[in-house]
Protein backbone atom coordinates (compact mmCIF):
# COMPACT_ATOMS: atom_id res chain seq x y z
CA UNK A 1 0.00 0.00 0.00
CA UNK A 2 1.35 3.44 -0.94
CA UNK A 3 1.38 5.56 2.22
CA UNK A 4 2.60 8.72 0.45
CA UNK A 5 -0.88 10.36 0.19
CA UNK A 6 -1.43 9.69 3.90
CA UNK A 7 1.88 11.29 4.83
CA UNK A 8 1.11 14.30 2.65
CA UNK A 9 -2.31 14.59 4.29
CA UNK A 10 -0.76 14.51 7.76
CA UNK A 11 1.83 17.10 6.80
CA UNK A 12 -0.91 19.37 5.41
CA UNK A 13 -2.90 19.04 8.65
CA UNK A 14 0.23 19.83 10.70
CA UNK A 15 0.92 23.06 8.83
CA UNK A 16 -2.76 24.04 8.95
CA UNK A 17 -2.83 23.60 12.73
CA UNK A 18 0.48 25.47 13.04
CA UNK A 19 -0.92 28.38 11.02
CA UNK A 20 -4.10 28.48 13.14
CA UNK A 21 -2.03 28.38 16.34
CA UNK A 22 0.19 31.26 15.16
CA UNK A 23 -2.86 33.31 14.13
CA UNK A 24 -4.60 32.80 17.48
CA UNK A 25 -1.46 33.65 19.41
CA UNK A 26 -1.19 36.85 17.36
CA UNK A 27 -4.64 38.03 18.51
CA UNK A 28 -4.25 39.98 21.73
CA UNK A 29 -4.76 43.41 23.25
CA UNK A 30 -1.04 43.61 24.12
CA UNK A 31 1.90 42.91 21.81
CA UNK A 32 5.69 43.06 22.10
CA UNK A 33 7.93 43.51 19.07
CA UNK A 34 11.56 42.82 20.06
CA UNK A 35 12.91 44.79 17.11
CA UNK A 36 11.86 48.06 15.50
CA UNK A 37 14.37 49.15 12.84
CA UNK A 38 14.42 52.53 11.14
CA UNK A 39 16.91 54.81 9.44
CA UNK A 40 19.91 55.03 7.16
CA UNK A 41 23.42 53.62 7.45
CA UNK A 42 26.53 55.58 6.36
CA UNK A 43 26.57 53.68 3.03
CA UNK A 44 23.08 54.95 2.21
CA UNK A 45 21.21 51.68 2.74
CA UNK A 46 18.29 51.85 5.13
CA UNK A 47 15.57 50.05 7.08
CA UNK A 48 11.92 50.97 7.51
CA UNK A 49 9.39 49.25 9.76
CA UNK A 50 5.68 49.00 8.94
CA UNK A 51 3.31 48.48 11.87
CA UNK A 52 0.10 46.69 10.82
CA UNK A 53 -2.95 46.44 13.09
CA UNK A 54 -6.12 44.51 12.23
CA UNK A 55 -9.04 44.33 14.70
CA UNK A 56 -10.01 40.76 15.59
CA UNK A 57 -13.66 41.54 14.81
CA UNK A 58 -14.90 43.77 11.99
CA UNK A 59 -17.16 45.77 14.30
CA UNK A 60 -14.34 46.67 16.71
CA UNK A 61 -12.74 50.12 16.64
CA UNK A 62 -9.74 49.74 18.95
CA UNK A 63 -7.83 52.62 20.46
CA UNK A 64 -4.16 51.67 20.57
CA UNK A 65 -0.90 53.07 21.89
CA UNK A 66 2.41 52.20 20.25
CA UNK A 67 5.31 52.76 22.65
CA UNK A 68 8.93 52.52 21.54
CA UNK A 69 11.89 51.90 23.84
CA UNK A 70 15.47 52.82 22.97
CA UNK A 71 14.43 54.48 19.73
CA UNK A 72 12.16 57.08 18.20
CA UNK A 73 10.72 57.15 14.68
CA UNK A 74 8.70 59.37 12.39
CA UNK A 75 5.69 58.37 10.34
CA UNK A 76 4.69 60.34 7.23
CA UNK A 77 2.99 63.61 8.18
CA UNK A 78 4.33 63.70 11.74
CA UNK A 79 7.43 64.35 13.78
CA UNK A 80 9.79 61.92 15.45
CA UNK A 81 8.46 60.43 18.70
CA UNK A 82 8.51 57.31 20.84
CA UNK A 83 4.79 57.09 21.64
CA UNK A 84 1.87 57.17 19.22
CA UNK A 85 -1.91 57.08 19.72
CA UNK A 86 -3.58 55.02 16.97
CA UNK A 87 -7.31 54.87 16.27
CA UNK A 88 -8.47 52.03 14.04
CA UNK A 89 -11.95 52.60 12.51
CA UNK A 90 -14.40 49.70 12.52
CA UNK A 91 -13.99 47.49 9.49
CA UNK A 92 -10.59 48.95 8.66
CA UNK A 93 -6.92 48.48 9.56
CA UNK A 94 -3.97 50.67 10.52
CA UNK A 95 -0.83 50.42 8.36
CA UNK A 96 1.98 52.79 9.34
CA UNK A 97 5.46 52.77 7.80
CA UNK A 98 8.36 54.69 9.32
CA UNK A 99 10.07 57.22 7.07
CA UNK A 100 13.59 55.77 7.40
CA UNK A 101 15.03 59.28 7.03
CA UNK A 102 17.03 59.43 10.28
CA UNK A 103 20.38 57.86 11.09
CA UNK A 104 19.76 54.22 11.90
CA UNK A 105 18.10 53.46 15.24
CA UNK A 106 16.98 50.13 16.63
CA UNK A 107 14.90 49.34 19.68
CA UNK A 108 11.75 47.48 20.63
CA UNK A 109 8.09 48.36 20.84
CA UNK A 110 4.89 47.47 22.67
CA UNK A 111 1.35 47.87 21.39
CA UNK A 112 -1.56 48.20 23.81
CA UNK A 113 -5.12 48.23 22.43
CA UNK A 114 -8.60 48.51 23.91
CA UNK A 115 -9.68 45.29 22.15
CA UNK A 116 -7.93 42.24 20.70
CA UNK A 117 -6.07 42.85 17.44
CA UNK A 118 -3.79 40.93 15.12
CA UNK A 119 -0.57 42.93 14.91
CA UNK A 120 2.63 42.50 12.96
CA UNK A 121 5.67 44.46 11.85
CA UNK A 122 7.13 44.36 8.35
CA UNK A 123 10.88 45.00 8.11
CA UNK A 124 11.99 46.40 4.75
CA UNK A 125 15.63 46.88 3.70
CA UNK A 126 16.56 49.30 0.92
CA UNK A 127 19.79 49.71 -1.03
CA UNK A 128 21.42 53.15 -1.26
CA UNK A 129 19.71 53.57 -4.63
CA UNK A 130 16.32 53.22 -2.97
CA UNK A 131 15.71 49.79 -4.49
CA UNK A 132 14.02 47.32 -2.16
CA UNK A 133 16.42 44.51 -1.24
CA UNK A 134 14.37 42.39 1.14
CA UNK A 135 11.33 42.18 3.43
CA UNK A 136 10.17 40.00 6.29
CA UNK A 137 7.04 40.10 8.44
CA UNK A 138 6.94 39.10 12.11
CA UNK A 139 4.06 38.62 14.50
CA UNK A 140 4.49 39.94 18.01
CA UNK A 141 6.51 37.79 20.40
CA UNK A 142 5.25 36.22 23.59
CA UNK A 143 7.02 36.75 26.92
CA UNK A 144 8.74 33.81 28.60
CA UNK A 145 11.83 32.85 30.62
CA UNK A 146 13.24 30.52 27.91
CA UNK A 147 13.30 30.36 24.13
CA UNK A 148 14.88 28.15 21.47
CA UNK A 149 15.68 29.00 17.85
CA UNK A 150 17.03 27.02 14.92
CA UNK A 151 20.32 28.38 13.57
CA UNK A 152 21.22 27.41 10.00
CA UNK A 153 24.54 28.94 8.95
CA UNK A 154 24.88 27.18 5.61
CA UNK A 155 25.41 29.16 2.39
CA UNK A 156 27.07 31.98 4.33
CA UNK A 157 23.99 32.76 6.43
CA UNK A 158 24.12 34.41 9.86
CA UNK A 159 21.49 34.36 12.59
CA UNK A 160 20.61 37.68 14.16
CA UNK A 161 18.87 37.70 17.55
CA UNK A 162 16.92 40.57 19.14
CA UNK A 163 16.19 40.29 22.87
CA UNK A 164 13.74 42.73 24.49
CA UNK A 165 13.83 43.26 28.25
CA UNK A 166 10.41 44.74 28.98
CA UNK A 167 11.06 45.05 32.73
CA UNK A 168 12.22 47.80 35.07
CA UNK A 169 15.57 46.16 35.93
CA UNK A 170 18.70 45.18 34.02
CA UNK A 171 18.77 41.49 33.12
CA UNK A 172 21.38 38.98 31.97
CA UNK A 173 20.49 36.16 29.58
CA UNK A 174 22.41 32.95 28.91
CA UNK A 175 22.91 32.14 25.22
CA UNK A 176 23.79 28.50 24.45
CA UNK A 177 24.46 27.13 20.97
CA UNK A 178 24.52 23.38 20.37
CA UNK A 179 25.65 22.14 16.95
CA UNK A 180 26.59 18.48 16.54
CA UNK A 181 28.81 17.59 19.47
CA UNK A 182 29.82 21.18 20.18
CA UNK A 183 28.28 23.38 22.89
CA UNK A 184 29.23 27.02 23.46
CA UNK A 185 27.70 29.58 25.83
CA UNK A 186 27.93 33.24 26.70
CA UNK A 187 25.86 35.88 28.48
CA UNK A 188 24.21 39.03 27.15
CA UNK A 189 23.18 41.91 29.40
CA UNK A 190 20.16 44.00 28.44
CA UNK A 191 19.34 47.24 30.33
CA UNK A 192 15.85 47.84 31.68
CA UNK A 193 13.25 48.67 28.98
CA UNK A 194 15.78 48.15 26.22
CA UNK A 195 16.55 45.63 23.48
CA UNK A 196 19.85 44.22 22.25
CA UNK A 197 20.24 42.94 18.68
CA UNK A 198 23.36 40.96 17.71
CA UNK A 199 24.45 38.22 15.39
CA UNK A 200 24.92 34.88 17.10
CA UNK A 201 28.55 34.77 15.92
CA UNK A 202 29.14 38.05 17.79
CA UNK A 203 28.05 36.35 21.03
CA UNK A 204 29.59 32.87 20.75
CA UNK A 205 31.97 31.05 18.45
CA UNK A 206 29.93 29.57 15.58
CA UNK A 207 31.44 26.79 13.45
CA UNK A 208 31.25 27.60 9.74
CA UNK A 209 28.20 26.19 7.94
CA UNK A 210 26.89 24.66 11.15
CA UNK A 211 23.25 23.89 11.89
CA UNK A 212 22.12 23.81 15.50
CA UNK A 213 19.82 25.07 18.22
CA UNK A 214 20.16 28.31 20.17
CA UNK A 215 18.69 28.36 23.69
CA UNK A 216 18.17 31.67 25.48
CA UNK A 217 17.32 31.55 29.19
CA UNK A 218 16.81 34.00 32.02
CA UNK A 219 18.69 32.80 35.14
CA UNK A 220 16.46 35.06 37.27
CA UNK A 221 13.28 33.69 35.63
CA UNK A 222 12.44 37.16 34.34
CA UNK A 223 10.20 37.25 31.28
CA UNK A 224 11.63 38.54 28.02
CA UNK A 225 10.82 38.48 24.30
CA UNK A 226 12.95 37.43 21.36
CA UNK A 227 12.91 37.22 17.57
CA UNK A 228 15.46 35.77 15.14
CA UNK A 229 16.41 37.00 11.67
CA UNK A 230 18.45 34.85 9.27
CA UNK A 231 20.61 36.95 6.94
CA UNK A 232 22.27 35.75 3.76
CA UNK A 233 23.92 38.90 2.47
CA UNK A 234 21.12 41.44 2.07
CA UNK A 235 18.41 38.77 1.96
CA UNK A 236 16.76 37.94 5.26
CA UNK A 237 13.85 36.05 6.78
CA UNK A 238 12.40 35.77 10.26
CA UNK A 239 13.14 32.80 12.53
CA UNK A 240 10.38 32.55 15.15
CA UNK A 241 11.35 31.17 18.58
CA UNK A 242 9.88 28.07 20.13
Amino acid sequence: MDRTPLRIHRIAIFFLLLSISQLLSAQSAFHVFPQIADGRFPDGSSYRSTVMILPSFEGDAPQCTLTLYGTSVAFPGGGSASSFAISVPAGQAAVMQTTGAQSYQGGYGTLSCSTNVTASVLYTFYAASGAKVGEATVFSSSQSVKYRLIADHREGARLGIAIANNTDSQQGYLITYVAGGSTVSNSVTVPARRAVARFLDEIVSVPAASVGVVTITSPTLSNFSVIGLRFTGGVFTTIPPG
